[in-house]
């Protein structure tokens, strides 16, 4: 061998032992209608909230969350475009509004309500992460794509046995198929510990409740089987969001949408512990004041909140421990509130915190305005990724905020839109929110019917037999926003962040309301549908 030759094998090696620096990984952290007042870290808030009421309720217990919102970025005023489970998910995984789905006919004005599921031929970021040499991962809810012969295509019943062989046999096969469905639609190399849609969707009422450990154990099984490679998780938790987690909390820990597990997971503190940890101060004169009519959904509120943070906390060690912490951008946030939701109150505004050790400062509030919109281009311009010319996002990135710096152009409000209404929030903290019917369900309403935003005419009797709750307008919104069935509605959220004081006919603020209902016709213009007198087209068969 001559010299030359052994040098070049010496700077081969050298250059070799100079690995190149691994992607970073992600992990997404998407709760169900969890609040303000679910996490310690908003203890002093003044949001309302359905169940935890501070200066009534002790403040939640969530120490792990508590830390990461410490250690992490927060961003105060971030939002998601629609506040409804399926949306809300929908913007998420595309990066795109709800309207801009197929799925909605382009003559007609878009009713949002539990839809559009994703379609096929739709990208979303983890297909596009997936494509760029990430592994992509799923636990936890679905609840946005597949058909019901997809999703479950054995018929179970509420009475049924999960112990029955055949119904045994039944439960896996639609688990199979789910399973099969979302990694297709969604763009997952793994979907583990799945709920297809809402706990009750398994059908069979045994298996009504939420097991937060074997969501818990996945995630930590995936990140584990990832450690060497970039990674992207999505963790989407079904609680805060019903049936009520006291019940859950007290069923057997073995409780699946597969049935029972042979044995019950360990992954995270006893059940009996979360109990006592997060109904502690819980007397039963509180959980009254909290609620009078359901102070038993208070408490099971509070239950969720260290549960979840019990979850969260798991994850975290996992990656401390494997040494990922520093090269894993992790995200929390909701996919909404529980108050107000399916409609375009403060139940969009969620909590919204970003931990990447090392990269981003800590400790930092971010006030600028953010959206569930922006995870997808943020992940992609951390990850190096130019997406495809296929898949254009209406979110922007805010990697520039996570470095402290004030990026030109950076919005100053955003859009929302859910059933018959849409919305914008100006950066200086207004809101606006436009309710038009379409010229069918406005027909009804001029005939003396009074309709509900997403269209349902709140005296139909068969309505009756509904719980409260689930009757139209549903979740108390009518009740819990005095303005509800108005057409205009302005509200200053500095001074009323509860938006009981409509200033839509207030003289004082016509440049307001002029200034904001500008907005909404600008972001109209930029969509598919008509609406009222903001987007006026002529349907092609006209």
């Amino acid at each position: 061998m001559n010299k030359g030759t052994v040098i070049s094998l010496i700077l081969a090696l050298a250059l070799g032992a100079v690995a190149e620096p691994k992607k970073p990984n992600f992990v997404v952290i998407f709760t169900d209608d969890l609040e303000f007042v679910n996490l310690g870290y908003y203890r002093n808030t003044k949001m309302g909230s359905r169940w935890l009421k501070p200066g009534i309720t002790p403040p939640a217990h969530t120490p792990h969350l508590d830390r990461f919102f410490k250690d992490g970025m927060v961003f105060s005023r971030a939002y998601v475009p629609s506040p409804v489970c399926t949306p809300s998910r929908y913007c998420l995984l595309t990066g795109q509004y709800a309207s801009r789905s197929a799925e909605f006919n382009r003559s007609e004005q878009a009713n949002i309500g539990w839809s559009p599921w994703l379609r096929k031929d739709e990208l979303t970021f983890p297909k596009v992460l997936q494509k760029n040499g990430y592994t992509t991962g799923l636990v936890g809810k679905w609840m946005v794509g597949g058909s019901h012969n997809e999703l479950w295509p054995n018929t179970l019943n509420p009475k049924d046995n999960p112990r029955d062989p055949d119904v045994k046999r039944k439960l896996l096969e639609n688990y199979l198929s789910a399973q099969k469905t979302v990694k297709r639609l969604g763009g997952f190399d793994v979907v583990d510990r799945l709920y297809a849609s809402n706990i009750n969707y398994v059908r069979i009422r045994e298996l009504d409740v939420h097991n937060q450990e074997w969501v818990t154990e996945g995630a930590l099984e995936f990140v584990e089987q990832n450690k060497d490679n970039p990674f992207m998780l999505y963790l989407a938790t079904t609680t805060p969001h019903g049936p009520n987690s006291l019940d859950s909390i007290d069923a057997d820990p073995r409780i699946t949408p597969l049935g029972y597990l042979d044995e019950a997971p360990n992954v995270q503190p006893s059940r009996e512990s979360v109990k006592k940890r997060a109904l502690k101060g819980w007397t039963d004169r509180v959980a009254k004041k909290a609620s009078a009519a359901h102070p038993d959904w208070a408490r099971g509120n509070a239950v969720a909140s260290t549960w979840i943070d019990d979850s969260v906390g798991a994850v975290l060690e996992k990656l401390d421990e494997l040494g990922l912490d520093e090269n894993t951008v992790v995200i929390f946030t909701s996919d909404h509130q529980w108050r107000g939701k399916l409609a375009l109150y403060e139940s969009a505004h969620v909590p919204f915190a970003v931990r990447w050790p090392g990269k981003i400062k800590s400790g930092v509030e971010c006030d600028a305005l953010v959206s569930t919109l922006d995870i997808a281009p943020t992940l992609f311009q951390i990850a190096g990724i130019q997406p495809p010319a296929s898949m254009p996002l209406d979110g922007m990135s805010f990697l520039p905020l996570l470095k402290g710096e004030a990026p030109s152009g950076w919005r100053d409000s955003l859009y929302f839109e859910i059933t018959t209404t849409r919305a914008v929030v100006s950066d200086d903290g207004f809101k606006y929110i436009a309710w038009r019917l379409p010229p069918e369900m406005q027909k009804q309403q001029d005939a003396g019917k009074v309709l509900s935003q997403l269209g349902h005419w709140v005296d139909d009797p068969a309505f009756k037999s509904w719980s409260p709750a689930d009757r139209p307008p549903r979740y108390h919104v009518a009740r819990d926003f005095p303005a509800y069935y108005e057409a205009d509605q302005l509200y200053d959220l500095n001074r009323d962040s509860d938006e009981q004081n409509n200033l839509a006919r207030n003289p004082e603020y016509t440049t307001v309301l002029e200034k904001m209902k500008l907005r909404l016709k600008d972001y109209s213009a930029d969509l598919p549908h008509n609406f009222g007198e903001f987007k006026q087209e002529r349907n092609e068969n006209e």
